[in-house]
This record gives structure tokens, C-alpha cells and sequence, in this order.
């Protein structure tokens, strides 16, 4: 854990020093969301080397959650078919060979969707609501229910203190947003809302 804090520190310094020079961390293709996201999963992929098994087994939840935001794009380029976008998304050390290889080879976005349910399947249980949602409100609700559903499974799980803390607060927020946007469109979904934070469901129901 010691060696990891030396080379988080070392890393830090290293962005911050590139970034005050105005000279670019690496090397995107632009500014599209599946270009900023590939900078950002190849820093997990750094730091997920630099741990031993126990300490990256702690974090494998964290991993996760930030894996579900790079499956999304990977649906919505398949859609779109940007093959070399969904290429460069997976080819990061967060995914199992066995999913990255099903995803690459689906014809088709619903093909994706059907592989990722079936990759989160031994964690989640039944996940035939995920590819009832894509079916029903495509990509958006998909992502709403695979979130949801994830959130769920970590909150009934025994996680690091540290882990609890961060998912309590990034619960929390993802609330807050939900709660911010119903009042804000007069939404009325209570299953909206996820349990896990600080703050309590029935409360943001009422609000």
C-alpha cells in the first residue's frame, strides 16, 4: 500500500506539471465522449497495475461502476457503428477477455446488450430487466437500469469502509440529480431513486 501511495503521489505531480506546461496528458482523436473517456480508463489501467490482489480486489467495485459508463458507449457506438470507437473502449484491462471478445463480435447493439446482461448475470441475478429496458426505451434506459441495478447489488454487498464511503456519496449525488431533475420536468418515479446513501429514499419520495 505504501509503494501504491509513492506512485499515486508520483502520477499526481506528473499531471499536475502537465497540465501547467499546456502541453496534452496523452494523445486523444478529439473531444468526443468515447476520447475523453479512453484517457480516463487508461488511467485505471495504471493504477490497477500498480496494486497487489488485495488491494485491487477492495477497489473492484470502483472499477465496475466506471466500467458501466464505458459499456453505454459502447452500445451507442454500436448503434452508430463507430467500430473503431468501440475497439479502442474495450481494449482496456477493466473488462473480462470473454465479454470484451462478445462485444467486438455483436452485430448489433441489441447483440451488446444481451452480451453485457449475461456478463453481470453471476453478480446481478436475473437480468432480463436490462434487455427489457433497452427493448422498451433503448440506450438511456438501459443505462438507467444497469446503474440501478449494479448500485443495488453494492449496497447489499460487505465492502472496505473506505468503498462504502465513496459509494454512500456518489449515491447521494446520483439522488440529488434524480431529485433535482423530477422537480424540476414534474417526474413522479419513486424506483427512481437508489438506496445506499446517507440520505433516506423515502424522504427524497416525499420531496
Amino acid at each position: 500500500t505504501d509503494y501504491l501511495a509513492a506512485r499515486v503521489r508520483g502520477r499526481r505531480a506528473d499531471l499536475l506539471a502537465t497540465g501547467r506546461g499546456g502541453r496534452p496528458a496523452r494523445a486523444t482523436d478529439g473531444t468526443s465522449d468515447e476520447a475523453i473517456w479512453d484517457a480516463l480508463l487508461t488511467e485505471f489501467d495504471w493504477l490497477r497495475r500498480q496494486m497487489n490482489p488485495r488491494v485491487r480486489a477492495i477497489f473492484a467495485p470502483v472499477f465496475t461502476l466506471f466500467g458501466l459508463k464505458t459499456l453505454v458507449l459502447v452500445v451507442r457506438s454500436k448503434a452508430a457503428e463507430r467500430h473503431a470507437a468501440v475497439e479502442r473502449l474495450v481494449r482496456h484491462e477493466l473488462f473480462a477477455d470473454d465479454l470484451r471478445d462478445a462485444l467486438l463480435a455483436a452485430p448489433d447493439p441489441g447483440a451488446a446488450v444481451a452480451a453485457i446482461a449475461g456478463a453481470f448475470a453471476p453478480s446481478l441475478g436475473d437480468t432480463r430487466g436490462l434487455t427489457a429496458a433497452y427493448a422498451e426505451g433503448g440506450v438511456k434506459a438501459f443505462e438507467s437500469r444497469l446503474m440501478r441495478d449494479f448500485l443495488a447489488s453494492v449496497a447489499a454487498a460487505r465492502l472496505h469502509p473506505a468503498i462504502r464511503r465513496f459509494f454512500a456519496a456518489f449515491v447521494d449525488q446520483r439522488n440529488v440529480m434524480t431529485l433535482y431533475k423530477h422537480l424540476r420536468w414534474g417526474i413522479h418515479d419513486a424506483s427512481a431513486f437508489v438506496a445506499g446513501g446517507t440520505l433516506p429514499v423515502a424522504r427524497l419520495a416525499e420531496a
